[in-house]
Parts: structure tokens; sequence; C-alpha cells
């Protein structure tokens, strides 16, 4: 794609920006006083930088024509008339070169038709007179418009006819005029007439005013211009009549009233049409246009807004669709139409805006910039090429010049920003998308918007913005963004606008900034009450930060909720890397002091302080949006749209709180291996998730990482559960016991559902990994498992444990009719004096409190003597080191009791050097003490260690259950063990 850079060369002073600022500020007496820059005072200079304009040849060549006899009957009275700016003095001095002979044969060819350039060099010399009324003052030592005029044609002489009128300020008459201009070629100008007569009007001439004499005056100049040869008056007035109202309508009167007088209407010229502009502009402000590849640049603008019509829904306007667009592209490149339509149709009609020096001053700078910037990457010139974050522009060129400068401040909150450090919101959503356009789009509806406060069109905006590099997508993408996000941008059913009252956004954020943060905390403390629930699927709710409980549960899980006030600097977790103390002392000990027991059952929730700030604006802003609706001075002035439009917003910012508290509870610390807490960062995927219970999204998350099994998940694995319990199963264990480790151990699941322990403990009877013995002594059959329950007194035990069927029945115990005697004294029931089984009780706690459970279980069965106390710990790498350390240290305390004979058994594999080392050893105190330092360096040196390890205390068979052997192991195990341990006492 061909660059602005690479086809137009801007003249030397705009990229220098040494261009005098008298350049657009073209002045007729200074020219005809010789003291105007050259690009006025030049002829040759003035008439290379000038554009032939149909306005300009006519009056050029109606003026000429008649002074020089090639067109006697060309009207002597001319009006120039047109808005202020709008090339009407760059018109009078064109012509004031060309009747002193500054007119070039290169000039004249483009400018004269061949009648009047054949009798040019011919025209005798012209008598020209010039009044300008913004030079001229009203003071009484001051001559009057006439007497200026008389002194100019025809020097003393001429000043002696109209002496006496101009001393006295009274309007000479239509005779003496007469003679003043006689039978010589006259060309009289009078320009900014209306501001003179503004002047003029506070001047008192006998019973009227000086401005009263002054339309007397032209009224009879007009009158004497008809009547001679080889005369003619040029006048010119503004279109706009609010600039000089009163005075304008009198000079437009006057011409009507010259009509009825002399039956002769004045010519009306406008010096420039619309389709004159570009030229105009281009000829000022470059050197050179290579207008060549214009159908190429026409065409790729056609294909780029072909493809965003296909995207945009709300289409394009007619004057922007790409046929059209292209062919006007011919008309006015370098610049983009939409441009010059700005220039033309919008801001030339504002009455401060001069239409041709506005649009230069402003097309000056606005190269100047673009140049500098990078114009390789522009095609053409729009409107959002005016860089309003450059003061020259945004302030005396735009906003001042068209006395707005209230629009200066909406500028800059909005479009663009003279300060980088402070960018405007469309800047902010343009850094999202790595683009420009949406500065572009938002500096296309603003200056629109200067015009009247006039809307402009979503589709007209995004058409006038697109360039062939734009993405159409990004686009309107971004402007929707700025709709929603702007502080000074309407809309109302005639499209976009700026304005300078507050958007709905702006009165938003105006009044978030006045909610104070502790109203925020608040609100958020109701929606976290409400955002976790109990219920028997998710377990219990505690809330921690109302100071509520969490009892060692054995039933059911404890989600254990924390507020952000709980944590150093009230504002949440900072550092998560590892679980912070007040969780860790919630996790291993009770409220009344005693330890946890069921650490796998503690789920912990804690605020993220990453995400705290967000929160609380995200509440402020619901705060805002509540008290708007429920302010009934707010929501009478606004329109049925916005006010609905608020109303929305309110019910979209409610879920939008309820999402910020739940992002900021996102913090989750849950059991695992080796007596740790692992933490996973919970997300609010979508608003609609954010409206469920948070506690389920928890589990969920638990879920996914394999531990927590609900009633849906996969059932688990019997081998892998058997591998967990270890050495637990070798003998036995009750159902209960298998509850209480699952609720104890981190490396276990959770269980949310009961029914998944049938469903293992059938599977693991039906893949015979166990066999189940119920608390009546009955063995569950492989037959009996679809009517299978179970009860907490039920056992597991290894397969083998289980007696043979009877060879009758196939069933154990036998259930043949026939009575089986017992095999020692062959009596049914027997009748033998055989001692009662061992019976075994299990608990798994912290030692000290496991054994004191034991002993109490053991004197409910009214046991009374015991032959055996079992402790037992399952540990992994560096945490199975200091388990057998501290075995060796509870040895070394018991051994001296009389009544106990402590051993030490472990059971390890570790890895060394790439190859698996595996140690199974049973040995007694002395021996274990004997080996301490050869176990440790095992343990140090290994990789992936699991060890077993386990105490035997033996008693002599008379040891009572009631004697003080309990509280000598007691003692020794308070002090050195901290981990939870499989604690088994046999009785007899």
């Amino acid at each position: 794609m061909l660059s602005l850079s690479s086809l137009v060369r801007p003249r030397k002073e705009v990229l220098e920006s040494t261009l005098d600022e008298s350049i657009f500020a073209a002045n007729l007496g200074t020219m005809l006083q010789g003291t105007a820059p050259p690009v006025y005072g030049d002829p040759a200079e003035f008439f290379s930088r000038t554009h032939p304009s149909s306005g300009l040849k006519a009056l050029l060549n109606l003026c000429l024509g008649r002074l020089a006899g090639a067109q006697p009957d060309a009207p002597p009275i001319i009006r120039i008339d047109t808005n202020l700016g709008g090339g009407k003095t760059h018109n009078l001095i064109a012509l004031s070169h060309a009747v002193q002979g500054g007119l070039d044969a290169g000039s004249a060819e483009r400018l004269l038709s061949p009648p009047v350039r054949q009798t040019l060099g011919s025209m005798p010399g012209v008598r020209l007179a010039a009044f300008v009324g913004t030079d001229h003052g009203v003071s009484a030592s001051e001559s009057t418009m006439w007497g200026l005029l008389a002194n100019q044609l025809g020097g003393a002489s001429g000043y002696a006819v109209v002496r006496p009128d101009d001393v006295g300020r009274t309007a000479p008459g239509t005779a003496t005029l007469a003679e003043l201009l006689g039978n010589e070629p006259n060309l009289i100008v009078v320009d900014e007439i209306a501001q003179y007569l503004q002047k003029a009007d506070g001047v008192e001439v006998g019973n009227g005013t000086l401005a009263d004499q002054t339309l007397t005056f032209l009224m009879a100049l007009c009158e004497a211009a008809a009547q001679v040869q080889r005369t003619v008056l040029v006048l010119t007035t503004t279109q706009d009549s609010s600039v000089f109202s009163s005075s304008t309508e009198k000079v437009v009167a006057l011409m009507i009233r010259v009509q009825e007088i002399t039956g002769r209407q004045a010519y009306l010229i406008q010096p420039s049409a619309e389709e004159d502009l570009p030229s105009i502009l281009s000829r000022r402000l470059f050197e050179h246009v290579d207008r060549s590849n214009i159908a190429d640049i026409a065409t790729s603008y056609a294909e780029a807004l072909t493809a965003a019509e296909q995207r945009w829904e709300s289409g394009l306007p007619s004057e922007l669709a790409p046929v059209r667009l292209a062919s006007r592209m011919h008309e006015t490149w370098p610049f983009h139409p939409e441009l010059i339509v700005l220039l033309d149709k919008r801001l030339s009609t504002n009455p401060y805006f001069q239409r041709t020096r506005g649009a230069l001053r402003l097309l000056a700078r606005t190269i100047q910039l673009l140049w500098q910037n990078g114009a390789a990457s522009a095609s053409a010139i729009h409107p959002h090429h005016l860089d309003l974050a450059d003061g020259v522009i945004i302030r005396p060129q735009l906003t001042q010049a068209l006395q707005q400068p209230q629009m200066e401040a909406v500028a800059r909150a909005d479009v663009a920003n003279e300060n980088e450090h402070e960018p405007s919101r469309a800047d902010l959503i343009d850094k999202r998308y790595d683009a420009s356009c949406i500065r572009h789009a938002a500096t296309t509806c603003f200056v629109h918007s200067l015009h009247l406060g006039a809307a402009m069109t979503q589709g007209h905006t995004l058409a006038t913005t697109l360039e062939p590099s734009t993405d159409p997508d990004i686009l309107l993408d971004g402007w929707t963004r700025l709709v929603r996000e702007a502080w000074y941008l309407h809309q109302d059913s005639e499209g976009f606008r700026f304005k300078t009252e507050p958007s709905l956004t702006k009165m938003v954020v105006d009044r978030t900034n006045e909610v104070r943060s502790s109203q925020a905390r608040s609100a958020a403390q109701e929606l976290l009450e409400n955002l976790f629930a109990s219920s028997s699927s998710t377990g219990n709710v505690r809330r921690m930060y109302l100071n509520e409980k969490a009892p060692d549960n054995l039933a059911q899980i404890n989600i254990c909720v924390f507020g952000w006030a709980q944590f150093e600097g009230e504002r949440g977790v900072v550092d998560y890397n590892s679980p912070p103390q007040v969780i860790l002392d919630h996790w291993n000990q009770l409220d009344s002091g005693g330890q946890r027991r069921y650490l796998n059952h503690m789920v912990f929730i804690a605020p993220n302080a990453r995400y705290y700030d967000r929160m609380l604006r995200a509440l402020q802003r619901r705060i805002a949006l509540d008290t708007l609706v429920q302010d009934g001075s707010i929501t009478e002035r606004l329109s049925p749209d916005v006010l609905g439009d608020l109303r929305d917003r309110c019910n979209k910012q409610q879920l939008e709180a309820r999402v910020a508290v739940a992002n900021v509870m996102n913090l989750c610390w849950y059991p695992v291996a080796n007596d740790k807490l692992e933490l996973v960062e919970l997300t609010v995927d979508s608003k609609a998730r954010a409206e469920r219970n948070q506690t389920e999204v928890i589990f969920e998350q638990l879920r996914e990482r394999g531990k927590l099994l609900t009633a849906d998940s996969p059932p688990m694995d019997p081998a892998r559960l058997k591998q967990m319990l270890g050495q637990r199963l070798s003998r036995s264990i009750t159902i209960r016991g298998m509850q209480e480790f699952m609720a104890s151990s981190g490396s276990s699941h959770m269980l949310l559902d009961s029914g998944q322990l049938r469903a293992v403990i059938q599977n693991g009877i039906r893949m015979e990994v166990w066999d189940c013995q119920r608390s009546n002594g009955d063995w569950v059959d492989k037959l009996d498992l679809d009517s299978f329950s179970l009860g907490e007194g039920d056992s597991l035990h290894l397969p083998g444990t289980k007696p043979e069927p009877c060879p009758q029945c196939g069933r154990q115990p036998c259930v043949c009719d026939e009575p089986v005697a017992c095999p020692e004294c062959g009596e049914h029931p027997c009748a033998c004096s055989k001692p009662p089984p061992t019976r075994e009780f299990q608990s798994t706690r912290v030692p000290a409190e496991a054994i004191e459970d034991v002993f109490a279980q053991a004197q409910d069965a009214s046991a009374t003597r015991m032959e055996e106390l079992i402790l037992e710990w399952d540990a992994e790498q560096d945490a199975a080191l200091r388990c057998v350390a501290k075995v060796l240290q509870t040895l070394a305390q018991v051994r001296i009791h009389p009544n106990i004979d402590p051993s030490l058994s472990v059971d390890l594999e570790t890895e060394t050097a790439g190859k698996v080392f595996t140690l199974k050893m049973t040995c007694s105190a002395p021996q274990a003490q004997m080996m301490e330092e050869s176990l440790k360096a095992i343990l140090r040196q290994g990789e992936g260690t699991a060890c077993t390890t386990r105490i035997v205390f033996a008693f002599p068979a008379s040891t009572s259950v009631e004697g003080n052997e309990k509280r000598t192991i007691q003692d020794a195990v308070r002090g050195t063990m901290v981990s939870r341990s499989l604690t088994v006492l046999k009785t007899a």
C-alpha cells in the first residue's frame, strides 16, 4: 500500500513549523501598503499558491472585462459572500494584483478567458481604492469611508470633491460621486464592512449615526457605479449573520434596495465552492502531490469498507458505501472526503471558525505532526489525524477557536491527553488491543461533536476512521468498550456525541469515589455470609471469621472459611508459599487445646490479598449504582434509555460484586501425605458459576485432583487402599478403624459419600484383596455382596484368614442342620475350658491419646489382662528419619520398666544409586540402640524411602489393664512423638 510520505511532499515551512502566522491572516490593506508577507505581497509567489477556483475566475473575468472594455455589460456591483475565512480576502488580493499588472502569462492563462486575456495588455491604468473595515476607526480625527476612498482614487483633487462631506461626516450624493469617478477605470473594494458599521453605529451624526451615513454613502456609490463606464464596486459580506448580525443585515438590505433603485442586481460570487477546498488546501500546504496512484488508493479503501461491512451489523452510511467513497476519494485526496466535509460543512458553520484560514492553520499543524510521527503508515489524511493530544490543535485551533474551551477537558479525559502519564479512556482501550484505532474513532466523533453538538452514528464514525490497514473487528469491539467506559460520550436515538455533561459511566465513577472503603468492606462481609453454605453434599461450613468452632468430626468434612481481617494487614493472605500459621494452628489443635485427630476432614479457605482492592472497587461500584437508582434528583433527569441502562448496570453489578468476593476467597488448603497442607487457587470462570454455593466449587477442584470421592466419582482401587493401610491390615482393621484412618491420614481420599467405602470393600472382597468378618463373627461371602451392608464393628482381614467353608454346606460358619462338635471336647456346644480368644482394640490418633482410647475400649469391653501394645507409624523420606529417631528415643525411656519388654520392627524400602534396597528387621530394645546409626544412614542416603516403624510392648500374662504400664508408655511417647500412629491393644 502506497503511503503519503512516498506520494506527497509538504512545503518546507509546513514541516519546519516556520510558517508566519500572517500567512493565515490575509489582509488587503497590508498588501496594498506593501507590508504583506511574500505569500500575499509577491504576485508570482501568491499566484503559484492560488488554486483557480470557479469563484476567483468569475471575479477576475467580470471585473477585468468591465475595466478593460472587453465586457462592457459586466455587472458594476459585485458582492462576494461567504463565511469568515472562506477565501473572499484572498480573492480581493488576487484582483488587486491583477489590476496592478501582477498577472504573469501562466497565471493569466489559468484564470482569464481569452477575450479578457487579449485586452489585458491594452487596459489603461486602473485607479484602485480599497476600504478594509477592520483597519479603520471612527474617531473624530479619522476620515470617513468616502474621504479615504476619494483620496485613493483622485489624490488631493479627488479628496477635494468630497471634503465638505468628509469633514461634516455626511454622505455625498450620487452626482458628487459620479463626478469623482469620471470616465477612468475605477476598482473600488470594500471589505469587512459589517465590522466597520458595528463601530460606526456608536457615533452620533445629526439625528442618526455614522453607520446610517455610511449606508447612505454606499447606496449613492452603487448608483454612481451603475451610471458610469469602467467602474466596478466589489463589496464583501459574510453568510453568517450571528457574528455581526445587525450590521450584516443592514448591508444585505442595502443590496436589495440597490437592486430596486438601479434596476440592476448586485452580482453575487462565492469565492470558492466545496469542490475547490481540497485543491486550495493542497496547493497551499504541499509542494508536490503525485496523483497517479489515486485509483489504487481508492480501491484499497473500498475493499476495506466492503470487508468491514460484512462484519458490522450497523452497516455503512450511503456516502461511505465502498463505491461512493472511492469516487469521492478521487476528488479530495490526499485528504479523506470526510475531513473535507468536516472542515467545509461542520466546523466552518461555526461563526468563529474561518473556513479557509482555520482549515489551513489546523491542517498545517496536523501535517507537521503526522510527518514527524510516521506518515508512512497513512494513505490519506483523516479527521482522526487531528492530534487532540497536541496543545496547539486542541486549544487555539479547535476548542478556543470555536468558543468551546470547556470541551478540552472532555478530550483529555476520553480521547487524547497531553500528559502521557494520564492516558485517556480511548488510549487505555487501545493499549489492551495494542492498537491506535480507538483513539482515532474517538477523535472522529469528538471533532464532529464540536459542530453544534452534532451526533454521529456508529457506522459513520467507524467507516470514517477505517483505514486499509485497520482491523475492523478490533475497531468495532474497541468502540463498544469506549461507549461503555467513556466519561463524556453520550448515546441517543441520533447516535453518539461528546458533551461536557458527564455520561452515566462518569456519574458512576464519581459516585463510586464517594463510597468509603469501610462501606464496601461491610457490603463484602454480607456477601461472604451467603457465598459458602453447608449441605449434606458439601460438608459443614465453619465461619472462622465469626469465631465459629471446627470440631473433630469423623462423620463430615469441615470447610473452614477465614476472613481478610484475620491476617496481617487485614487484606488477606499476602505470602501463600506455605500455609499461614493461623491455619496450621486450627489444623493441628482443637479449640479446647487438644490435638486434632481427623486431620483429613479439614479444608481451609482464605482470602487472597492480591484481589482485595479489586473486590473493594466492585463493591463500591455496586453501592454507587444502588444509590444512583434510588436518587430521584438524578433519575428524573435521565432519558428512558439512559435510566434503563442505569438499572441494567445496577443488576449486573450485583453479580459482579459477588464474583469479586468469590475471586478474593480463592485460596484453598487441603491435607496431603506426610502431614502437609497443599494449596490450590480456586477460580470463578463464569458469572453463572459465581451464583452457586462456592463450597461446590471447592469440592469440584478437590475431586479433579483425585482428593475427594463423591457419589459419582470412580470407585477407589482396593489394592491402592490396601497399600495405604499397610501393616494395619496385617492383623485386622475394623470398618470404624478404616474410617478413622481415612479421616486422619492426608494420603487418603476424602469421603463425601459413604457409598464409596461400601463399594471399595465390596470390590476388595470380589477381587480377593481382603476378607470381611462381621461383628457377630460371621464372614461375608461373595454370594452375599448384592445384599451387603457395613457395620462399624465389621473388620477386614488379609486373604487366608477366613476359615475354610463347611464341606457339607459350603458356608462358614456352617449352616448345616447337624450341629458341629467342638474339635477339642467333641461336645456341642463346647464344654471344655479353653481360654477365650485374644481381643484387639484400635485407634489412630496422636500416640498418647490413642493409648488412652484403646485402654478405654478395653475397659468398656471388661478386658482385665493385656498381652501387647503396638504403636505403628508409616512415613516417607525426611519424615521417616524423624520417626525412627523418635521411636529409638521412646525405647530408651521405657526399657527400664520391669513389666515392659519393648521391641522394634522396621520395614523399609529405599533406592540408593539406582538400586532398590529392602530391609525387614525385628530386634530388642538394646539391639535397636546398637543399630541406630546404621538405620539413620540408610534413611539419609536413600531416595523414595517408604518406612513402617513399629514398637511392640509385650507384657507378662498377669499384667492388669489397670496397671501403671500405660502411664509409663504415655509419658515416654508424649515427649517424643508428635505424629499420628495406629495403636493396637491386645487383651485376654
